[in-house]
């Protein structure tokens, strides 16, 4: 971190204008001081002329030619400094980075410099106009305890290798923000839905009470798709946001940070979904099989096997808000109903992990059949839903029920092995319903893989 500092102050003082650091322009240069840049080798490809920085070291006129030539590539290795050293520190078994979380922040230049770099101007070292960050996240299956999470009650989910992908870069100053997605553009502060979600986004950076940084206001383009469908059940609106959120810390900081990350997922789906149980956000960003509560977060679980599962598609979407309010007003009606559902869940949930640690796929099976009697019971499931599950237990399943909020979407079927899933999947097409086999991360993705470049 001090050689970053040190990079980042030895720029300043051969870049950067009088008015701005209260030191005389290029003194640096004048005073024939020794820098990184001007004393490292050259690189044995490099076009740069190493030899008139010499010829203009402790000359007072002589900073301005080379002023105007710059020199980009030390702001990138300050940026990169910067990045490991935070890695560093955050890996550390030590409170400091939780007590000083600004920290993890590049140096921003608008305290300082502004460099003329070439044909224009750049305000951070760790973004060069043309640098782009690219981040994705994946989908998610939830194995039982959907809409019970929503009341307070655990679920168990797991993360699939179909997800959205999202590509951000720097616009120039002046320029609004958008966000390019299924073939429009979306431009921050419009009245759409879609616009406002990615507006919530874009202001949710920093921690309630924290001052926004300037990067923070820093107009960013972001390209974003996913492969899953929407209202299928799997997370993708989820995907989409944890994607387009990494992308964007990492444009602006170099370092998906998960908690930055979260937040502005968060704020993404509360526009789509009004009061999100976050299991969908927490699946895409962390991936793995864990169990997840609303009090207590994300729980790891281990499976002693791996999990095989066929998803099926009903073919019909649903809104997961129309869903989720619906079990509600059920609630308003029946509230011992539906607390008998949720303490039923509740305690499938708590055996579903048992299973899932020891391997016992055929007693998992049973218990995600008894949570889908469940669901059908709070009026989520559908005819195709139930279509889809009868199929997929007559063609040798251990078990099938609906993935997410119901009402259309997806179902899972849990298989004894991967050579289990052609006749399931030949069941369903025989049916009318596509499937398809996806890969189960057996644990959390590490945080903080990613990188701008």
């Amino acid at each position: 971190m001090g050689v970053a500092f040190q990079l980042r102050d030895d720029l300043l003082g051969a870049f950067a204008d009088r008015a701005q650091t209260g030191k005389p322009e290029g003194g640096d240069f004048a005073a024939g001081k020794r820098m990184r840049r001007s004393s490292s080798r050259p690189r044995a490809d490099s076009t740069r002329p190493v030899a008139a920085l010499a010829r203009v070291l402790g000359k007072p006129a002589g900073p301005a030619p080379w002023r105007r030539r710059g020199w980009p590539s030390s702001a990138a290795v300050s940026a990169l400094r910067w990045s490991d050293a935070w890695r560093a520190c955050a890996s550390a078994p030590s409170p400091w980075p939780q007590r000083f979380p600004g920290a993890a922040r590049a140096p921003s230049w608008r305290r300082g410099a502004r460099c003329a770099w070439g044909r224009g101007a750049m305000s951070d070292p760790a973004r060069a106009p043309d640098s782009v960050a690219t981040a994705r996240a994946g989908g998610k299956v939830i194995l039982l305890g959907e809409h019970a999470v929503v009341h307070g009650v655990p679920a168990i989910a797991a993360g699939i290798d179909l997800g959205a992908t999202a590509r951000a870069r720097a616009l120039a100053s002046g320029e609004a923000s958008v966000l390019q997605l299924g073939g429009r553009s979306w431009r921050a502060g419009g009245a759409e839905d879609t616009a406002r979600a990615f507006t919530a986004l874009l202001a949710a950076g920093a921690m309630a009470g924290e001052r926004a940084a300037p990067d923070d206001e820093a107009a960013v383009e972001v390209v974003a798709h996913s492969d899953m469908p929407a209202g299928g059940g799997l997370g993708s609106s989820a995907a989409l946001g944890v994607s387009i959120a990494k992308a964007v810390e990492l444009l602006r900081t170099g370092v998906a940070d998960p908690d930055r990350a979260l937040r502005r997922a968060r704020a993404w789906e509360e526009v789509f979904h009004g009061t999100p149980s976050g299991i969908d956000s927490a699946a895409a960003l962390h991936g793995g099989c864990f169990r997840f509560s609303r009090e207590h977060g994300v729980h790891p679980i281990t499976p002693a096997r791996t999990l095989w599962l066929c998803v099926g598609w009903t073919g019909a979407g649903a809104s997961t808000k129309a869903m989720v309010d619906s079990v509600a007003h059920l609630a308003a009606r029946k509230p011992e109903l539906v607390s008998r559902a949720m303490d039923g869940i509740r305690a499938l949930v708590q055996n579903a992990e048992l299973c899932i640690e020891s391997g016992d796929l055929s007693a998992l099976g049973k218990l995600m059949d008894m949570n889908q009697m469940i669901l059908a019971g709070l009026m989520v499931s559908t005819e195709g839903i139930e279509t889809l599950c009868a199929a997929a237990r007559g063609a040798g399943a251990l078990g099938a029920k609906l993935t997410g909020a119901g009402g259309g979407g997806s179902v899972i079927a849990l298989l004894s092995g991967d050579d289990a899933a052609p006749p399931v999947l030949d069941a369903w097409k025989a049916a009318g319903f596509a499937g398809f086999v996806p890969s189960i991360d057996r644990g959390p993705r590490p945080a903080g893989q990613e990188r701008a470049r």
